[in-house]
């Protein structure tokens, strides 16, 4: 390989192209924006359509049913997913991973706009929106008040959020909750009645009434005039004097049958923070700004803008996710630079000599820098993964360089010069470090063809990996060989520490040595023996291991969620989480924050969100102090918090969980599905299902999606009559909505600022169904006439919820999980639903997650068999044999030996993370069988005997070979070791590699050998060669 002779020919150019590399480096990392994840784009679209005081059968049938079908159609849609719930409509639309998304939000506009005539008048233009994981808010801050509450929307809008929306980086800031103004006008239905109107026809009136119209121009020879007629109402009042109708000679005016109020409401929601009534602050950045700088920039702005607000008034943060991003981040940096560090003292360790220790040094910083050079250039971010990828590499890195090092100390030794040493001893060994370099790099390469949630993710510390190493080759091919032509010298440590360390070394390796040869001599029971461990392996995972799609954990954040009987008033839910509040705050000494929130916004963002909310529902979440300040998980907290919630009165359905973090998270752990058109029927098979899952062992939070029973006043029109009035149905129901949800009948201006003008009858008069059946309704030719005169009034028990997916009804059983591992508990719940009895026109099937886990096993699985295919070819190339890499391939089940050995001592399951540890492991732990295969070979083309060539090879490569895998498996030592936050995903990845390298490796210097002996002796004797 000509590389190490022109970097040693031309050291200056050398020099400044990594000084050059350096530098770009350098600026790419400052440059790069920080994170939690990647930026992904999910391939899911939502339609939420809102129609208010529509029930859920009615948005399900006028709505639902009309987009799902023309939606459809669009091309890569995977599945479809709907719930028709009160007011509104949220159409989700799962599309194939790798879809255009711009592309597919324009299918779907251009399929909603050929059915937009289809739907009811009323209804609000549906809004099509693709997930974005910038979506989410970046922080939640709740803004309090003891003596302002009512004015306090007004205030933050002009104080505060327009300059938050100034700051870079901020893409919206909008407030949930809080008081708004509004002026009500609360008519009297009987006087309405005597008038022969409804609150319908009087929103007309007042609509015309509050107009401002353009008349035209009044020129002349020096100037024109626009002409404006004056209309709008200047002061709320002017509402009450506005002439409604003629009652015996005397005009009857609005302030004569109804009552306005100008004031400020907040109907149906309410939220505490930290015990106090509140609003709060949502904060989206843009999708190309740094999480971090921007929550910093935000924070800082906060404490300048709190100076112009009422003393009252704070603000304070409930959630900000810059938080555990800088926490995970800084842990992950300390973790590569101990491992960094750790590696040093290993190479240290093992040459005993400072110059050539900081020459392979080198390798770390400079390899990882041209990983941030490549990662600017791509768009990637700083994140968990691409951090992580580092902590992976850095004990990797040296690999290469410590080969090349070896090699040309071994020309020293024999007394040639430093350049040529440096030359000649490099070249020798480029092709077998590019072609090491390439197993380890090829194994990522199957990640990138398969396109689910659990590679998607991975792609990106594949890539950062596969970066690093091939920096890695460049830089011990041109700046190892550079630095030893000119600083290297071949003078060991002296003293007693560096002849105790020689002379353990030595001990070791004579032992080596007899052990190798007794294997030589017991081949049969060698192998029989590597054949027992590794059948054992599989018999112990399989009777104490377990399965789960991601390590649980610990977000700091804890959710109560309480859902009352349906028909709860709002006061009685309201009193209910107080007192799971007051619970909460005795039972959990952790809190940091805490928020209740009760009631519906009507809004349609719990839909969009995927979430509940209700009168008769109240959450109350809380985050906990850090992890190193508390001796219980979020998990754990949770679990007991649950039996203490359950004892509260009034609560029918109780769910307690530990909220999970970032772009993992795929929804319930264990979903049914219950599918079939029968309400009643599917409601009473989830209810035998849920009862019967709640008995499986480590289910939590059973429950049901669809609550029945809430009470439904159907009116059944009479059509024939409606014909002869010249009425429609959707008349009546428009005037029905006006009276009884209400109506905004026009827009009051003050001050540049916007207020609804809302028309509804009195609440005491919409108590009875009495009071409807008298409701009047208007006919195109002014007659009124009542209700019950032209419908069957009747009272039914309605969903809250209907749920829709692949255009059919479904209903969802749910469940949480805790104590077992995941796959043993969903094994248990398959076996618990084969007992429930069904019709045939019913069918159940289990989801979720552990849907999810399965798909990703068997993508995964055919990773880990593409990698060592990949990796078996490149090895079948450098050793020109195909016998060679087959007996070297054998190092990698023992590695996975050592992981299923591992797993059930220190209680971790089978995951998708433990799975990319696998990947790596085919990829590292044949680096060491190459290194003796392909010296024993060398010895053997010397006329080598076979034993002898074999014993040579073990101990004169003992030395690289353990300081190769000692340097990764230290490297990735703080890694397995971690405590801090998000140390739980990454734990199990550290400790698998770990354990697979020690393992293997300890047997590749025996098993490996004994194959090799066997293979080549079979061969020897047919060519007829030495034995």
């Amino acid at each position: 390989m000509k590389l190490p002779e022109i970097a040693v020919r031309r050291p200056v150019m050398t020099f400044v192209i990594f000084v050059i590399v350096l530098v770009l480096g350098s600026i790419s990392f400052s440059m790069l924006n920080i994170d939690l994840f990647p930026d992904i784009t999910y391939p899911v679209a939502s339609i939420v359509t809102v129609y208010e005081g529509a029930g859920a059968e009615d948005v399900e049938e006028k709505i639902t049913k009309i987009i799902e079908g023309s939606v459809s159609t669009v091309p890569n849609i995977k599945e479809v997913t709907s719930t028709s719930s009160e007011n509104t409509s949220a159409v989700m639309l799962q599309f194939n991973w790798g879809t255009n998304m711009d592309t597919a939000l324009s299918d779907i506009r251009g399929a909603l706009d050929m059915v937009l005539s289809y739907l009811p008048d009323g209804v609000e233009r549906p809004w099509v929106f693709k997930f974005d994981i910038s979506m989410m808010p970046v922080l939640f801050m709740s803004v309090t008040s003891e003596h302002n509450y009512k004015g306090i929307r007004t205030l933050i809008e002009e104080e505060i959020v327009d300059p938050l929306k100034r700051i870079p980086g901020v893409g919206n800031v909008s407030l949930m909750g809080g008081p708004q103004r509004q002026i009500r006008v609360y008519f009297d239905r009987d006087k309405l009645n005597d008038l022969g109107l409804n609150v319908k026809a009087v929103a007309g009136i007042i609509g015309a009434q509050n107009v401002d119209t353009p008349a035209g121009e009044i020129t002349n020879e020096r100037r024109n005039y626009v002409l404006r007629v004056a209309g709008e109402f200047s002061d709320p009042k002017d509402i009450e004097e506005i002439v409604v109708a003629q009652l015996r000679g005397r005009k009857v005016r609005i302030r004569d049958i109804a009552t306005l109020s100008d004031d400020y409401f907040q109907d149906n929601n309410s939220m505490k923070v930290n015990g106090k009534n509140a609003l709060m602050m949502v904060i989206q950045k843009q999708s190309d700004a740094n999480t971090v700088k921007v929550a910093k920039n935000i924070r800082e702005k906060i404490v300048e803008l709190e100076k112009s607000l009422p003393a009252d008034t704070e603000i304070d943060v409930v959630m900000d996710t810059s938080e555990y991003i800088t926490d995970s981040i800084s842990n992950l940096s300390e973790t590569l630079l101990a491992g960094g560090i750790f590696v040093v003292l290993i190479v240290l360790l093992f040459l005993r000599n400072i110059r050539g220790s900081f020459i392979i040094s080198l390798m770390i910083p400079v390899s990882l820098i041209v990983a941030f050079i490549l990662m600017y250039v791509n768009g990637y971010t700083i994140n968990i993964i691409s951090l992580s990828a580092l902590a992976i590499a850095v004990g990797m890195v040296v690999d290469n360089g410590i080969v090349v090092l070896e090699n040309i100390y071994s020309h020293l030794s024999r007394g040639v010069s430093r350049r040529e040493a440096a030359m000649f001893g490099a070249s020798e060994v480029g092709s077998a470090i590019l072609a090491s370099t390439l197993t380890t790099i090829v194994i990522f390469v199957p990640i990138f063809f398969i396109n689910d949630i659990s590679t998607i993710l991975f792609k990106q510390l594949g890539f950062s990996i596969m970066i690093v190493l091939a920096g890695s080759f460049f830089t011990a091919m041109l700046l190892i060989p550079m630095l030893s032509s000119v600083y290297l010298k071949n003078i060991e440590l002296k003293g007693r520490i560096a002849k105790k360390i020689e002379e353990s070394f030595n001990k070791m390796s004579d032992f080596y040595l007899s052990l190798l040869r007794w294997v030589l001599h017991h081949r049969k029971m060698t192998v029989v023996l590597g054949i027992l461990v590794f059948v054992l392996s599989l018999a112990v995972f399989g009777l104490f291991g377990g399965t789960e799609f991601m390590p649980v954990s610990d977000s700091g954040r804890v959710s109560v969620k309480a859902h009352m009987p349906l028909g709860t008033s709002h006061e009685r839910t309201m009193s209910i989480a107080a007192e799971i509040d007051a619970l909460i705050q005795e039972k959990v000494p952790e809190i940091k924050r805490r928020y209740v929130s009760t009631g519906s916004s009507g809004s349609g963002i719990a839909a969009v969100m995927g979430s509940e909310e209700g009168l008769h529902i109240a959450e109350v979440g809380f985050s906990l102090v850090p992890v190193e300040e508390r001796k219980r998980s979020a998990m754990d907290i949770a679990e007991e918090l649950r039996s203490e919630v359950e004892k509260v009165r009034g609560i029918e359905k109780l769910s307690v969980t530990s909220e999970e973090t970032g772009a993992f998270s795929s929804g319930d752990p264990i979903s049914i599905e219950i599918y079939g058109y029968d309400m009643d029927l599917t409601y009473d098979i989830a209810e035998k299902v849920k009862q019967r899952i709640a008995r499986v062992e480590g289910v939590r939070n059973t429950a049901i999606s669809r609550e029945m029973g809430k009470p439904e006043v159907t009116v059944a029109l009479n059509r024939a009559h409606l014909s002869n009035l010249g009425l429609t149905t959707y008349d009546v129901g428009q005037q029905l909505r006006a009276q009884y949800y209400g109506i905004t009948a026009s827009r009051y201006r003050e001050g540049g600022d916007e207020y609804d003008i809302f028309l509804r009858i009195k609440d005491d008069l919409k108590k009875d169904i009495a009071s409807l059946k008298g409701t009047n309704i208007l006919t195109p030719m002014g007659r009124s006439v009542p209700l019950d005169s032209i419908a069957s009034i009747s009272i039914e028990q309605g969903p809250v919820d209907i749920e829709r997916k692949s255009q059919s009804r479904v209903v969802y059983v749910t469940a949480a999980t805790y104590g077992r591992s995941f796959g043993e508990i969903a094994l248990d719940v398959n076996r618990a639903l084969r007992e429930v009895e069904c019709p045939d026109n019913v069918d159940i099937v289990l989801k979720g997650t552990f849907e999810d886990q399965q798909k990703s096993f068997k993508y995964l699985a055919l990773a880990v068999l593409g990698g060592i295919l990949l990796v078996y070819l490149v090895m079948a190339g450098q050793f020109e044999s195909f016998r060679d890499p087959f007996v070297i391939l054998f190092s990698i089940p023992f590695a996975f030996s050592g992981v299923f050995y591992t797993l059930p001592l220190f209680g971790i399951n089978l995951s998708i993370i433990v799975f990319i540890g696998l990947i790596l492991l085919v990829g590292i732990v044949v680096n060491n069988a190459i290194v003796l295969v392909d010296y024993t070979n060398l010895l053997r083309k010397r006329e080598y005997p076979i034993e002898k060539a074999i014993l040579e090879a073990g101990q004169s490569r003992l030395r690289p070979v353990l300081m190769t895998a000692l340097t990764t498996i230290f490297g990735m030592l703080p890694l397995a070791l971690s405590r801090g936050e998000g140390a739980e995903t990454w734990r199990p990845l550290g400790l698998s590699v770990i354990s697979g390298l020690f393992f293997s490796t300890l047997v590749t210097l025996l098993f490996v050998p004994t194959l090799y002996y066997i293979a080549e002796r079979k061969t020897a004797k047919k060519r007829g060669e030495l034995i």
